[in-house]
């Protein structure tokens, strides 16, 4: 006998180097209708409640790939501070139980249920995100730089 499981990979990031972590910049709490991803980008939308928003589309970025991780992840610098109405990057630590297999505790397996608040970080100059391909429409290299957003993923262009 035998069992079939196949189980949806999304993209994973992480705040490498991020002001927002070190409490120069405040973060936003979004409510959204989709799911989502570590590293989708979008922009803060209405207000909804105290520390709550609706997420809107994000309209602007100014980035670039600089390194690659030795995960095969991509360090990506923002390269000028851009207003939470235009852009924020989303970031939900995922919880991953240590009794679960090593299948079950790939981060590129969970994902942001459209029940469950996003959170959100500004964008300023210097921030590094690490972030997995599949964050990027196109393949990304060292150089490359990001200067618009499509469906919440970083433009390479």
């Amino acid at each position: 006998m035998a069992i079939k499981v196949n189980i949806t990979q999304y993209p994973v990031a992480f705040p490498s180097k991020v002001a927002c972590r070190e409490g120069a910049a405040h973060m936003y709490s979004l409510k959204h209708e989709t799911e989502s991803w570590n590293g989708a980008v979008v922009a803060k939308g209405d207000y909804v409640s105290l520390d709550l928003y609706e997420e809107a589309e994000a309209t602007e970025m100014d980035a670039e790939i600089v390194d690659v991780a030795a995960n095969g992840n991509f360090y990506v610098e923002i390269k000028k501070d851009i207003p939470a109405t235009k852009c924020l990057v989303i970031y939900n630590p995922a919880m991953i139980e240590e009794e679960y297999n090593k299948n079950f505790q790939k981060e590129s397996n969970y994902y942001i249920p459209a029940e469950v608040e996003e959170r959100a970080y500004p964008v300023r100059e210097g921030d590094i995100w690490e972030l997995s391909k599949d964050n990027f429409t196109g393949v990304p290299t060292v150089g490359a730089t990001i200067t618009s957003i499509a469906g919440k993923k970083w433009v390479i262009g």
